[in-house]
């Protein structure tokens, strides 16, 4: 890589040797013709490191002792990233070759601080897979309206290197929902976030029952966590009134479908379809919130 680097590319992993191959072999087959570094912040005990070492030399590969929290990993990748343009994705995604040259022409053509993309299922998986990734990402499908966001996630977003000499960061001991946080705390000071749903990538959910269901149950702790330190957020009365979250998986069923309902007939009818185990779904995070506001660590 040369001084002359114009995008960084920070991916935080742990034990992702069953996806970074083919997030890498994405991530280096770009269109783009203008240089990029791509940084990996790895505390894994699996193959991961070795994967990456061997296959993609040329990525950055800053290893760590323990399970780091995404949230620390990418601040480190920041404080090493020489791009002007900060470029974050995850270790179980997969992104279209023209998707950096998306995000340059948007961001050559706009004044805006930081702009992020849709969020489309990986093919294959089973129905726990789909349901999964619907109720986590039902905000940010291609088909949702492009505008100004609070929040997009780090799974596919790009920042102005500006913003982090501000001394902005994402919190370091948030195991997740650090994205939920540092982006409403962005906005909060007078950045300005974009969402274009025409900059897309594939996102690889978990599959099986247990795991979707304890990555929702995690979502759902991540969530209420992300109000108690961010007040200002939607629906942080909870926090402080628990008893209403008795509603919340109702709600946000109601939500999810109302949403998907404006974006097209046939999304509508699959959430219909699949009324049951969506609705298990949001239970399950619903418990994870809820647990979460009762602890007062």
């Amino acid at each position: 890589m040369t001084d002359s680097v114009l995008y960084s590319i920070i991916i935080p992993t742990f034990n992702g040797a069953e996806t970074i191959e083919r997030c890498l072999h994405s991530i280096f087959n770009q269109t783009l013709e203008k240089p990029f570094e791509v940084i990996i912040i790895d505390s894994s005990d699996d193959e991961t490191p070795q994967i990456v070492r061997t296959q993609f030399p040329q990525a950055i590969l800053i290893s760590l002792e323990k399970q780091t929290p995404e949230g620390m990993a990418r601040n480190i990748g920041i404080t090493k990233a020489k791009g002007d343009i900060v470029v974050m994705t995850d270790q179980d995604c997969v992104v279209p070759p023209y998707w950096l040259s998306k995000i340059q022409k948007k961001m050559v053509r706009s004044d805006y601080d930081a702009i992020g993309g849709s969020i489309i299922p990986f093919s294959g998986g089973d129905l726990w897979n789909h349901i999964s990734f619907l109720v986590e990402f039902n905000e940010f499908l291609p088909e949702a309206k492009a505008g100004l966001r609070n929040n997009v996630p780090t799974c596919n977003i790009a920042y102005r290197k500006e913003i982090f000499s501000n001394h902005l960061r994402f919190t370091d001991d948030f195991p997740i929902a650090e994205d939920l946080v540092f982006n409403n705390l962005l906005v909060h000071h007078g950045w300005k976030l974009y969402f274009d749903p025409d900059i897309t990538i594939w996102h690889i959910s978990r599959t099986g029952l247990k795991a979707a269901l304890k990555h929702q149950y995690y979502l759902g702790s991540g969530s209420a966590k992300a109000r108690k330190v961010l007040p200002e957020l939607s629906g942080s009365f909870l926090i402080k009134y628990p008893v209403f979250s008795l509603g919340l998986p109702f709600y946000r069923w109601c939500a999810i479908v109302k949403r998907l309902a404006r974006f097209s007939r046939s999304y509508f009818f699959l959430t219909i379809l699949f009324s049951l185990p969506i609705l298990i779904a949001v239970m399950i995070w619903a418990t994870g919130f809820v647990a979460e506001t009762f602890n007062r660590k």
